[in-house]
């Protein structure tokens, strides 16, 4: 007997099942890069904008804006731009509170005359700190994710 061999065309479920959990693959793992990599912008557009708040009271400082001193203060989920000579004897009714994204935190390691601080002011005129140290934008699952701003005596800030 012949055996008579049918040709059909097309793929069989078992080449489509292999191609299908190829492309699985391929996806779960590009996926997982653009993750890694939004999480690095969100961590460095947070650092610019703080960057930017800083550079903003200290060029309100130096311009005596209102005849006031101006100055930062970080907690761990916001920063405030704050008016006055300290935070605790600002006005509140001028502070401009600055959310930041819930998937990140802020750490502050500022020091002054009197120890440590959680704030800078900046003296009018001169724009000089009055607190000097770090900030660390922390992204909160992946803490080695982060970016540190440097604040000088002069007043003047910059990011690693």
């Amino acid at each position: 007997m012949y055996m008579q061999y049918i040709h059909r065309k097309g793929f069989t479920i078992l080449e489509i099942l292999i191609a299908l959990a190829i492309m699985g693959i391929l996806m779960a793992i590009s996926v997982s890069h653009f993750s890694v990599l939004n999480d690095r912008q969100i961590v460095e557009k947070e650092a610019h904008a703080i960057l930017g708040t800083l550079e903003q009271a200290r060029l309100n400082a130096i311009a005596s804006r209102y005849d006031s001193p101006y100055g930062v203060k970080f907690n761990s989920t916001s920063t405030v731009l704050f008016q006055g000579n300290t935070y605790d004897s600002r006005d509140q009714s001028k502070d401009d509170i600055r959310p930041l994204n819930s998937k990140l935190q802020i750490n502050s390691n500022l020091s002054s005359s009197g120890g440590l601080s959680t704030y800078v002011d900046y003296s009018k005129i001169t724009g000089e700190a009055s607190a000097t140290g770090t900030i660390t934008i922390i992204l909160k699952s992946a803490t080695t994710t982060n970016k540190v701003i440097t604040v000088y005596e002069t007043g003047i800030a910059e990011t690693n």
